[in-house]
C-alpha cells in the first residue's frame, strides 16, 4: 500500500465528507463570484465603448436642435429677429434648415395668437405666419419657397392655428423658464408625420411666447438604427422632469394614447417598456455619469444616460442593452472555464468519494487496517466476516471449559496461514462472530507485551519465523476495549501449519477457512 493509500485509509469519512463539502461551497461560491463579476466588469466596459462610439452622431443629431432653440428664442427676445416679419424669419431659417437637415420644422407662437411655422416640403420649403385681430379668422397663407427664399407658390389654408392647444406650447409654458422642454411623439403639422419637438418659453410684453423645433420619427429611426445593439436595446431621450420619448416604441397606438384625455391610457403602453424602471435606477444612481444596472421581465439590464453638453441642464440620452446582449458582443469562451471547472471539481469530488472507499475496502482486503482509526475499525467489524475478515473471541483461552486450550491457538493459526495461502486479509482476536466487542483480557495474560509475545512465539512454532514478513500484528484501542488484529499478505511460498508431526495446507473458501487434501494442495499449486 503507498503512501496515498495509508493517508486516504487514515481519513475518517465524516471529516472528509465535511472537508469536501466546504471545497464545494468555497469553490462554487468562487466560481459564482467570478462569472458574476466578469459578467459585471464586461458589461460595463462594452456600454462605456457602445456609448463612446454612438456619442459623435447622437451629439451632432440632439445637440444641434437643443441649441438652435435656445438661439432662435434669444433672437426674438433681444428684438434682433421679428416674429411678425415673416420675410425676415424666411431668411434666417432657412440656412438653418439647410445646415441642419434633421429639423423638420421651427415653430414660433405666442398667447396672443401670433404663429408662424417653417417646414420642408420635398426640395422646397413652406412656411406660415397667422396675425389675426380679436376676433378675426385664425387662418393663414402657405407661402411655398425655394432655398434662396424666393416666393414660389401662395395657397390659401383653410386650417385654423390655436398655438394655446398644441402640447409643445403649453409644455413649454408649463416648463421652468431657460428649461428645453421635449413633448411625447405626436403627429406633426401640417404632414400628420409622427415626430417630436423641442420647445423653450419666455415671457415678453406681458405674453407667454414659444420656440420650437420638431424632429420627425423617421429620421430619429435613421439614427437608431445606425447604432443597433443587439435586439432589444433601446435609445430614449429623457429630462430633469423624466419626461421620456422611448424611440423604438413610437407606434399608433402610442400616439393615441399620447393624444387621449385619459390620464392612465398612456401609461398603460409603457408598463412592459424597461425605460421607465431605468430612471428610477438611474436616480438612485450615485454616479449619474456611471453604467447601472436594474432587473427588468427576469432579466439584468445596464443603461448609462449620455448628457446633451450643448442642452439645458438635465437633457439627454439613455441606452438600455440586456446583459445578455453585451456579453453575446464578446467571445463567449471567456465563460467556458466557468462550467468546465465546476465539471472537474464534481468529477474529482465524486472520484475521490468513491476512492475512499474503494481504498477502505483495499485496507482490509490487503492487511492494512493497523493503521485505520477506530471509527474504521467499528466500521468494519459491524459490516461482519468476509472472505478477507474473519473474528475470533480469544487467541488461546476455551472460554466453554474457562482454560487454555491448544485448539484455539490452533484455529487462529490455521486462519492466518489460510490468509498467506490466498489473497491475504486480517485476523481481529477479542472479537465475538456477531460483532461483539470482547477483548482480549478474555485471554488472561498479564499485559500487553506478554499477550505480543505469547503470539509471536506460536507464530514461529507453527507457521516458520521465515513467513513473519507477510504479517503485521498490532493491539488496537476499540470502544473503550483492546482487540488484536493480525493482518497478512499474499505469501509467495506455500505456507503450512505444523502441529506435531503434522502439516496442514488451509486457504479461505468465503467467510472460512478449509482445509486440503494432498492432492488439492498439488492442484492449488500449479494454478498459483
Amino acid at each position: 500500500m503507498n503512501d496515498t493509500g495509508m493517508v486516504v485509509g487514515a481519513m475518517r469519512l465524516r471529516h472528509l465528507i465535511v472537508l469536501l463539502a466546504i471545497v464545494t461551497i468555497t469553490i462554487v461560491a468562487l466560481t459564482v463570484q467570478k462569472y458574476y463579476s466578469t459578467r459585471r466588469n464586461i458589461s460595463v466596459a462594452v456600454i462605456q465603448e457602445i456609448t463612446e462610439k454612438t456619442e459623435s452622431r447622437i451629439q451632432a443629431f440632439f445637440s444641434p436642435i437643443v441649441s438652435q432653440v435656445s438661439i432662435i428664442k434669444d433672437w426674438i427676445r433681444s428684438g434682433d429677429l421679428k416674429a411678425s416679419n415673416p420675410a425676415n424669419l424666411n431668411a434666417r431659417f432657412i440656412p438653418i434648415l439647410e445646415q441642419l437637415p434633421q429639423i423638420y420644422s421651427i415653430k414660433i407662437a405666442s398667447d396672443d395668437t401670433l404663429a408662424f411655422v417653417i417646414v420642408r416640403d420635398g426640395d422646397t420649403y413652406r412656411s406660415r405666419i397667422t396675425t389675426p385681430t380679436v376676433g378675426a379668422s385664425r387662418k393663414g397663407e402657405w407661402q411655398r419657397l425655394s432655398v434662396a427664399g424666393k416666393i414660389l407658390e401662395k395657397t390659401v389654408d383653410s386650417q385654423e392655428i390655436s398655438p394655446r392647444e398644441n402640447n409643445w406650447f403649453q409644455g413649454a409654458i408649463a416648463d421652468q423658464e431657460d428649461e428645453i422642454f421635449w413633448t411625447d411623439p405626436y403627429e406633426l403639422y401640417p404632414a400628420s408625420l409622427p415626430g417630436v419637438t423641442a420647445a423653450a418659453a419666455w415671457k415678453q410684453a406681458g405674453h407667454n411666447h414659444v420656440a420650437a423645433l420638431s424632429v420627425r420619427m423617421k429620421d430619429i429611426r435613421q439614427l437608431i438604427n445606425s447604432v443597433r445593439i443587439g435586439d432589444r436595446f433601446r435609445i430614449f431621450l429623457y429630462s430633469d422632469k423624466a419626461v421620456v420619448i422611448d424611440f423604438q416604441r413610437i407606434d399608433r397606438r402610442y400616439l393615441a394614447a399620447a393624444a387621449s384625455d385619459k390620464p392612465d391610457s398612456r401609461a398603460e403602453t409603457d408598463m412592459n417598456s424597461p425605460v421607465l424602471i431605468a430612471l428610477q435606477n438611474w436616480k438612485k444612481n450615485a454616479n449619474p455619469q456611471a453604467p447601472f444596472s436594474f432587473q427588468h421581465d427576469q432579466s439584468r439590464w445596464w443603461g448609462l444616460m449620455q448628457g446633451l453638453e450643448e442642452g439645458a441642464k438635465g437633457d439627454g440620452i439613455g441606452i438600455l442593452v440586456p446583459e445578455d446582449d453585451l456579453i453575446s458582443r464578446q467571445k463567449r469562451e471567456r465563460f467556458l472555464y466557468i462550467p468546465v471547472a465546476l465539471a472537474v471539481f464534481w468529477v474529482a469530488f465524486l472520484f475521490f468519494i468513491r476512492n475512499y472507499y474503494r481504498k477502505s475496502k483495499e485496507l482490509a482486503k490487503q492487511g492494512d487496517i493497523l493503521r485505520i482509526p477506530e471509527e474504521d475499525l467499528s466500521r468494519l467489524i459491524a459490516e461482519g466476516e468476509t472472505d478477507r475478515l474473519e473474528f475470533k473471541s480469544t487467541l488461546r483461552w476455551n472460554l466453554k471449559t474457562d482454560k487454555a486450550g491448544k485448539e484455539i491457538e490452533l484455529a487462529a493459526l490455521k486462519t492466518i496461514a489460510a490468509f498467506m495461502n490466498s489473497d491475504g486479509g486480517a485476523l481481529m482476536v477479542g472479537v465475538v462472530d456477531n460483532g461483539k466487542i470482547l477483548g482480549i483480557d478474555a485471554d488472561r495474560l498479564e499485559n500487553d507485551d506478554k499477550f505480543l509475545r505469547h503470539f509471536s512465539g506460536l507464530f514461529n512454532q507453527h507457521i516458520g519465523l521465515e513467513f513473519i514478513d507477510y504479517i503485521g500484528f498490532a493491539i488496537k484501542s476499540i470502544k473503550d476495549k483492546q482487540i488484536f488484529v493480525v493482518t497478512c499478505r499474499k505469501s509467495p511460498q506455500p505456507v503450512f501449519l505444523r502441529h506435531k508431526k503434522d502439516e496442514n495446507f488451509f486457504v479461505r473458501s468465503g467467510p472460512s477457512s478449509r482445509q486440503l487434501t494432498t492432492s488439492q494442495v498439488i492442484e492449488y499449486l500449479k494454478d498459483r
